[in-house]
Order: C-alpha cells, then sequence, then structure tokens
C-alpha cells in the first residue's frame, strides 16, 4: 500500500476506529439433518438441537469472531443479557492439500439425476445478530456483560442450513432436551441459469 501521508501510529488507528461495529452472531447449538428431513419440517414443527452446551445447568452460546487466528466468545444468557464466561482463540485449520485427482468419466447411467435425499445439512440456531464497538471487543473479559436484542425466551431463532437463513422459530425445552418450534419457513430463490 501506499500512503500521501504518514500512516498513524497504532493506539491512533485503535482510538479512530473504537466506536467501529463488530457484528456477533451467538449460536446456541446446531443439528445435523438430511436434505429429506429438512424438506419435511413445516412451521409448527419442533426440531431437536442435538449439539448445545451447558454448564451447571445453564445453557452457553457461541460467538466466533473473524480474526487471524479466529476468537471464539462463550457467554451465559440470562435474560436479554449474555455474560461472557470465556473469551479464547481459535487455532488456524490446516489447510488440505489431499483434492482428488481428475478422472475420465465415460458417459453412462451414471449421468442420470442424483437423489439429493441422504445429503446432511448443518443446521444451526442462533440469536439475532448483535453488535460491540471494536474498542469495548478489545477490553473485553470473563464477566462482562452483552445486551441482546431481547431476551433468550423471547427471541426470535434464526434457523441457518449450510449458512443460509431458512426460517425462523421460537426455543422451547422438553424435559432436559432443547428444541426449536418452527414459526417461518424461506424456500430459497431458484437460482438463475
Amino acid at each position: 500500500m501506499f500512503f500521501a501521508t504518514p500512516v498513524a501510529t497504532r493506539a491512533d488507528t485503535r482510538a479512530a476506529y473504537a466506536s467501529l461495529p463488530v457484528p456477533l452472531v451467538f449460536e446456541i447449538g446446531r443439528t445435523e439433518l438430511t436434505m429429506a428431513e429438512l424438506a419435511d419440517v413445516v412451521g409448527g414443527d419442533i426440531i431437536a438441537i442435538e449439539h448445545w452446551r451447558a454448564h451447571e445447568q445453564n445453557l452457553l452460546c457461541v460467538a466466533r469472531v473473524p480474526a487471524a487466528p479466529a476468537w471464539e466468545i462463550t457467554g451465559r444468557p440470562s435474560g436479554n443479557r449474555l455474560t461472557v464466561e470465556r473469551i479464547r482463540e481459535m487455532p488456524l485449520e490446516p489447510t488440505r492439500t489431499d483434492t482428488p485427482s481428475a478422472t475420465t468419466h465415460d458417459a453412462s447411467a451414471d449421468d442420470a439425476p442424483r437423489s439429493l435425499d441422504g445429503l446432511a445439512v448443518d443446521l444451526r440456531f442462533e440469536l439475532p445478530p448483535t453488535s460491540i464497538p471494536l474498542g469495548e471487543l478489545g477490553a473485553l473479559q470473563p464477566g462482562a456483560v452483552i445486551e441482546l436484542q431481547q431476551g433468550i425466551n423471547q427471541s426470535v431463532i434464526h434457523l441457518v442450513a449450510n449458512g443460509m437463513l431458512i426460517g425462523t422459530g421460537q426455543l422451547i425445552a422438553v424435559g432436559q432436551k432443547l428444541g426449536v418450534r418452527v414459526v417461518t419457513l424461506t424456500q430459497p430463490a431458484p437460482r438463475e441459469h
């Protein structure tokens, strides 16, 4: 990069951007469904949250902050607040070098459309996005409180399939298990060819 004026010191830069909002999306948990199971979901259905974290009978939510290395912020929701329990740096994921080699392909019955019913879909359950100023994020410590838009029990839960928002729901507890009652589903827009 070329700059017309001398580069500001790091402290000056941090101060100038202290109010810059950093988006946070807290995940409640996740479930893996097949494409066929996901296609059968309708409003009113309850989807069990198979993988979620708890500590001393309290639900924990996790937000990942894109950085180098990435951060993971774990918090305990209570009302419309989330108390930070832990902040940790995530190790860098190794790059994969074992890419399959190209193979020749003969036209045959394999060219028929394949059934995708058994395809695994990663379904995440997320709180509505919130943000924290960059200056506060840099000073964030366990015990800090992050304000949520609504209490977790009243909050709209986002249903995110393979990274795409597909609907909303409400968090429910059934005994010692958690689930989300589906309120709305959004069908993906057809792709243009």
